[in-house]
């Protein structure tokens, strides 16, 4: 008589189901807290938001091939956009209807290459008629010590986000 012999190098279909169905339920507790902790916090939704207001600049200057600017006023934590073609008026509507930063974010310094380091008042990042600019580095800070720093490099046509400061040797 022959006997047969199992091996059993492999795992059941309700083994595999049992680990997918787990899967599932903790992905589906933990993402959506991930996901609200990343739009709900101000830091991360200032940065981005600036982030993607630094690329619609740049694609602005370069589709309507003019020069245009994106105004910082330090001290009182807002920002605008300036395109070549508005008036004295559209300015004037544009800097009245600034976007604000949310509570205790902060830009804390703006470095362009040729220009410097500023920690206050009103500085502007140019954006010539084919979307380029001076490299620059925008540090956004928060009270409870997080910061980040937008990097602004002017041929790669890309914004990068660094978590933490980054400085670039006065000598660049």
């Amino acid at each position: 008589m022959k006997t047969y012999r199992f091996c059993s190098n492999g795992f059941t279909l309700l083994e595999l189901l049992v680990v997918f169905v787990l899967a599932t339920l903790l992905i589906s507790i933990a993402f959506p807290r991930f996901r609200d902790s990343l739009i709900t916090d101000p830091l991360t939704a200032s940065v981005r938001r600036l982030s993607v207001v630094l690329k619609e600049v740049r694609s602005e200057a370069f589709h309507a091939q003019e020069v245009c600017r994106l105004h910082l006023d330090l001290e009182n934590n807002r920002y605008w956009i300036e395109s070549g073609a508005m008036t004295e008026e559209e300015l004037s509507r544009a800097r009245k209807h600034a976007l604000w930063l949310p509570d205790g974010v902060r830009i804390q310094d703006v470095w362009i290459k040729g220009a410097g380091k500023k920690w206050d008042s009103e500085t502007v990042i140019v954006f010539n008629s084919k979307g380029y600019s001076q490299p620059a580095l925008i540090h956004v800070w928060y009270p409870d010590g997080r910061e980040y720093t937008l990097e602004l490099s002017p041929f790669l046509g890309s914004v990068m986000i660094h978590e933490g400061r980054v400085e670039i040797e006065a000598n660049t």
